[in-house]
Order: structure tokens, then sequence, then C-alpha cells
């Protein structure tokens, strides 16, 4: 990769922003226990700082989940500027095949490429989650709407897939390889960067993109540079203007501040005249683009309900208030907290579970003792527990057979997830005398995390499962009791 197309480097202090607020953004969000695994700072285009929490590294892909929406709309950007669509074509126009033959709603057949862009759509909830079916592209077309299009924004992911679909289908290629020589060649996106598919292989343009995250951030760069990436107009500039601008508002769709700001052509309003791009689990680029602040962070929060939020308003209060500090940096203190974050930086990993690391004495009893376990919704039909150091297997059978999941105390257990092969860390504490909390990430195409919670008794267990996934891990939630044989 050419010079050109790295992201320049300089320091915090050289940016203004200052180490002192990036140690500070930081350890807000460590003692929220907020489940980073890489941010970016970016300040007038160079690259300021960033960390990644081992196991993840600058070379690890990462799935950006619904912020791929946003190079969805890019591309349907291009296809406009390219004059293959005008975004007030109705959607039906393109996909005759998909409509039902005993023809198509009168909702589905007003709405347009732009109420799709906008979140517009005749749809209250995404469609191909409704059906039992691989053509997901048909159910679009399909299920019946519950409202006139242009009307309410209503977010709805199958119309970010229809758009892909759309520009799969009017270039005879996939979404990666039709952007790749118009944006992601010119910007230096690396060439392994991918985009999962449906089951008729149709790009998943509404959740699938995977690339690092140094990658995520040059494309969200160039986005809040009205397309231009280091001197070269790369992405339609009219397009890119109005994508990152309010089309429709969309303040009946929740409560938290930095999502009901308006919506844009799959870019999400924020404060201050800021946009972004959001991605479930904590998959961010927030984008300031009079401070001429970006900050990236991927992350997994499923499992805090405003997750996402927590590290938005970090931002806020730390980042954004020192890039728009036009007063000289207190050097004395800058001084100090340099090489506190360098060494941060070095130290930064995935925590494991907080509490007592070390062994119960009745845990000990029951170590390889074997309960059998009560009609319970995971099937759970035997759980066994095993404890040695700083290690823990927890052996159980279910309805497709017997699994181990390792766990540490006090570190995580790296290994495959029991059943998918998704590569997962596992980590334990004692959370009670008796009760023996289990968190295990899934760090893979998927993310996740599932929480087990373990209560012994003399005779007895108590299993509790809760998880925070998309689309699977479902034999993995619910009550579970039972005895020692």
């Amino acid at each position: 990769m050419s010079e050109k197309k790295l992201l320049p480097l300089t320091t915090p202090e050289k940016s203004g922003i200052g180490s002192t607020a990036i140690l500070n953004f930081l350890e807000e969000l460590e003692q929220q226990q907020v489940c980073l695994h890489s941010f970016l700072v970016i300040k007038d285009g160079q690259l300021v700082s960033e960390g990644y929490f081992k196991p993840f590294t600058p070379e690890k892909q990462h799935r950006l989940y619904s912020c791929s929406k946003s190079f969805t709309s890019v591309a349907i950007g291009f296809l406009e500027s390219e004059g293959k669509i005008h975004l007030d074509d109705p959607i039906i126009n393109y996909f005759p095949d998909k409509l039902p033959q005993e023809g198509v709603h009168p909702f589905i057949a007003r709405t347009t490429i732009r109420d799709m862009l906008r979140m517009a759509t005749p749809h209250a909830k995404t469609t191909y989650k409704q059906y039992d079916t691989d053509d997901w592209l048909k159910t679009f077309f399909i299920c019946p709407p519950s409202h006139l299009p242009g009307t309410v924004f209503s977010y709805d992911t199958s119309a970010s897939y229809t758009l892909a679909a759309l520009v799969e289908r009017l270039s005879g290629v996939s979404l990666m390889e039709y952007l790749r020589p118009r944006v992601f060649d010119k910007i230096g996106i690396s060439s392994d960067a991918y985009c999962l598919t449906c089951p008729r292989g149709i790009s998943h343009g509404g959740s699938g993109i995977i690339m690092t995250p140094r990658d995520f951030a040059k494309f969200a760069l160039t986005c809040m540079q009205e397309g231009m990436y280091q001197g070269e107009q790369v992405i339609p500039r009219d397009y890119i203007r109005a994508a990152t601008t309010k089309q429709i508002d969309n303040r009946i769709a929740g409560s938290r501040m930095d999502s009901i700001q308006g919506y844009g052509y799959q870019f999400w309003m924020m404060r201050n005249g800021g946009f972004s791009l959001l991605g479930m689990g904590g998959q961010l680029a927030l984008c300031m683009p009079k401070e001429k602040l970006l900050v990236v962070t991927t992350a997994d929060v499923q499992s805090q309900p405003d997750g996402e939020q927590l590290i938005i308003n970090a931002m806020w209060r730390n980042l954004y208030p020192a890039a728009c500090c036009t007063t000289p940096l207190d050097a004395a203190q800058e001084a100090k907290d340099a090489p506190r974050l360098a060494q941060k930086l070095q130290s930064l990993k995935i925590a494991p579970v907080e509490g007592d690391w070390t062994l119960s004495s009745l845990a000990k009893e029951l170590s390889g003792k074997t309960f059998h376990m009560q009609p319970n919704p995971m099937a759970l039909k035997t759980v066994r527990f095993d404890f040695e150091g700083h290690q823990g297997t927890m052996t159980y059978e279910n309805a497709e057979g017997t699994h181990t999941l390792r766990f540490g105390f006090g570190e995580h257990a790296a290994q495959k997830f029991p059943g998918n092969g998704y590569d997962s860390l596992t980590s334990a504490a004692w959370v009670w005398e008796n009760t023996l909390l289990i968190r295990s990430y899934i760090i893979d195409e998927c993310f996740a995390t599932l929480k087990i919670s373990v209560t012994f008794e003399k005779d007895a267990v108590t299993v509790v499962m809760h998880k925070f996934a998309e689309l699977f891990l479902e034999e993995y939630e619910g009550f579970a009791s039972g005895y020692l044989a």
C-alpha cells in the first residue's frame, strides 16, 4: 500500500487533544465496564491515538454490523451518479421477478429508493426475519406493509439488504467488488475486507461488512470530508452531503439523545452538527465535521442496554471538548499523562469477570460431580463442573450432545465455542459464596455475550443462562435446576 493511502500520524499533544483527554475517555469506559475491542481518534485527518484490547490487533478484521448500511448507501450514490438509477424510482421497477403473483400491495408499489435510504419504508420491521425462507429479497415485496412509505421513520434492515441487492443486480458484481475500484482502492482499504451473504449469496448490505478498524476509519473519514480523501474526490460530493444531512425526523424511534437527532441516507444525525455510523454492539464512527474530529470504536456491548450511548457520552465529555478547545494544553499535566497513556495502550485487554477468583470449600467438594437436571428450556440433561487452579470446565449434555466449556479465573480461556465453533473467550468468578458467574465472549464473524450463573447447594445446582446475540445461541436461554445422582 502506498504511503499516501495510510492514515497520517500525529501525537495527542500536536493534535491539540492531548493524552489527558484520551486517558479520561478510556478510564471512564473502563469504570463502566464497557467491553471495547478497539478505538481510534482522528483529528484534522491525522491519526492521533489508537488502541486494541487483546486479543484484538490492528490487523484483525471486525464485523461492522449496521455500519454496513452506510457503505450500501455510498454504493447507491454511485449508481445515481452513473445514471443507472434515480432516487425517486419505485423499487419494484428493478425486481419484477420478486413481486407476488396476485399483485403488489399499493404501499409497496409507491416505495422509492429514497424512502428506503432514509428508513421510511412501509414495513414496521425487518421482513426476512418474519419468514422461513432463503429468499430474503422476495420477502421485502410480499410482506404485508403496515403504513404508507415516505411518511415516518421505521428502522428496517431489509431495506438496506434490498438496496445492496439492487447494486448487485445493476452492476453484475458483488457489493464489495462494486465499491473496490470506486472507493476502497483509492483510500487503501485492505483487499481482504469482505461482506457476509444471505443464503442465496446476496451481500448482507445491512449488517455483514467485515474489515479492520483502520479501514473502517478511512471510510468514515472520507464520508466526513464530503467524499474527499487526501485531496481526491472519492465519493460523489452532492450525494454524500445529502446522505449525511437530516432527511427525516426520527424522534419516534427512541429516547437516546444521539439516536433521535434525525436520519440521513443510512447515516444517523448527532448533536452539534455531527453524524455517525452506528452498528450493533458498539461499532461506531462518530463524525464531527466542524471540529474535524472522528472517533471510531469496535466493541461488544450487547449485554449493556445503553452501551453505545456510554461510548458516545464518553466522547462528548472527554474528546469533543478537547477537540474544540483553543487554549494551550497544560504542559505539566501532559508531561505526566503522555507516558501514562503509552503504558495504558500497551496493557489494554478484554477484562475477565470481576469477583473472587479463589475456590470455596463447597466448590472443591462438588468438583467433578454430575448433576442430573430437571426438564428445562435449554434441554440440559446433565451438568458437571471441574475446578483446578486458575482454570475450570463446565461439561454439559444438551439436545446437541455433550460439550465442554473451559473458563479461567482472572484470565480468559480461549477456545472454539461448543457447537458453533466460533472463537471465544471465557472467564469466571465467584460473585457470592456459592454462586459462580461464567461469561463467554464470542469474537468471530458474529459477536455475542453469554452469561451463566451457577448457584451450588450441597446436593443441587441451579443454572441460569442469558445470551446477548442476534439470531443464535437460542439454546442458551433460561433456568434449570438439578440434583446429584
